[in-house]
């Protein structure tokens, strides 16, 4: 249970976003002692420590986005995400331009943006233009950027060269196809959706399958396993660093979706949690990545692709554990019934005669003398021997009387 008092603690800093003044935080400290040097758990002061913590944090976020700039602009940006078809034509993507985020919105004319992706840089021109909505602050962005003019397109780096490459290779392999399924395919295995049309997408949801578009921790499981034979390969020591690597990549991959953030996380301690030899905890694993990610970046709890990823995993884990319930007392039901069954069977041997015993059973004791009821066939030939002696013995003695010379 710590992990989701921890959690809500968290969640109550968070939503409250509000730090305290340091009169008040001397105040809070000097009572949290107090309460620890009387014998309080110290789990309280840790849930309100983590509290005040998350509170600041959140704070600080909103405040970063609540004094956006204004006015022409110019210089090098790097694209956050890979741009996306605008419906009147030209592109939108997030950018980083002099440490602050926008989004920026390219003309029709700048053609050469639909090929760019994640990472790589552009010298632009344009202008900042208005305060930023509710949607865009909670991605920290501040603004957005009317781009007016693009100069030329620099390299991204080595770890952004890597990953767009692989994203490069997986386009070239769709070629073949139509453009319904290429995109579909992109959809499934890195969750870039730009090409889909609005009709597939009805389609999906329509049928219950819209999560299939977008990349989710299937996706993480499904990395994880086709790597599982060559990183059962490797040593002890390198296994662990080599499977956090692989989930940070596939995260960049995919451009650090808010359920890509939350699978890596929970895959990585579900492996840090193997390889010490224990099973994990569905919902203490989760309640451990959900405090990490937002101690992090509070601003995720308002996302609504987080919000889902973290409500269908509890869902599933609970399920899984009364499930796992279940079966664990029905399976001890069983064992039960079994051993009462045997020791039943047991007494039951014991206390029955079988046949074959019955046939070779000694005879029966004989009768006293006197009993008319008894006769010397039923008495058994021991009985029947014993009386001819002694009638025997008594005639030989009578004759002895009868003739003592002879």
């Amino acid at each position: 249970m710590t992990p989701l008092f921890l959690l809500v603690g968290v969640l109550a800093g968070v939503l409250l976003a509000h730090p305290l003044d340091p009169p008040t935080l001397l105040v809070v400290a000097i009572l949290a002692t107090a309460w620890r040097t009387l014998g309080g758990r110290t789990l309280f002061v840790l849930v309100l420590a983590l509290g005040l913590l998350a509170g600041a944090s959140a704070d600080r976020a909103w405040r970063g986005s609540s004094d956006p700039r204004r006015g022409p602009v110019s210089g090098i940006v790097r694209l956050l995400s890979d741009p996306r078809p605008l419906p009147g034509g030209g592109w939108r993507a997030e950018v980083r331009l002099d440490g602050h985020r926008y989004d920026a919105e390219f003309p029709l004319r700048a053609t050469s943006v639909g090929d760019l992706l994640a990472g790589e840089g552009i010298v632009v021109a344009g202008d900042l233009d208005g305060d930023p909505w509710r949607w865009q602050r909670i991605r920290h962005v501040e603004g957005t950027l009317k781009v007016a003019s693009v100069d030329r397109i620099l390299p991204a780096g080595p770890l952004h060269r890597l990953a767009n490459a692989l994203r490069r290779t997986l386009g070239r392999g769709t070629a073949p196809l139509p453009t319904e399924q290429a995109s579909l395919l992109t959809g499934l295995v890195l969750g870039d959706d730009r090409a889909q049309d609005g009709r597939t997408a009805d389609d999906f949801r329509a049928a219950g399958l819209g999560h299939l578009l977008a990349v989710s921790g299937q996706n993480v499981a499904l990395v994880v396993a086709a790597a599982g034979p060559l990183l059962r390969r490797l040593r002890f020591r390198t296994r662990l660093p080599t499977t956090f690597l692989l989930l940070a990549f596939f995260a960049l991959v995919t451009r650090f979706e808010p359920s890509v953030l939350r699978a890596t996380v929970m895959a990585g301690g579900s492996a840090t949690i193997a390889a010490r030899g224990r099973e994990a905890d569905g919902l203490r694993l989760l309640s451990l990545t959900v405090v990490g990610l937002l101690l992090v970046d509070p601003l995720l709890v308002h996302r609504a692709a987080f919000q889902l990823s973290v409500a269908a995993s509890a869902s599933r884990c609970t399920i899984q554990e009364h499930g796992a319930h279940r079966a664990r007392a029905a399976a001890s039901r069983f064992a039960e019934s079994r051993c009462m069954s045997d020791e039943r069977g047991m007494h039951l041997t014991a206390t029955s005669r079988p046949r074959h015993e019955a046939r070779h059973t000694l005879p029966k004791a004989p009768s006293p003398r006197g009993d008319p009821s008894t006769t010397p066939r039923e008495a058994g030939g021991e009985g029947t021997a014993d009386s001819s002696i002694a009638s025997r013995d008594a005639k030989r003695g009578q004759t002895s009387l009868e003739h003592p010379d002879g």
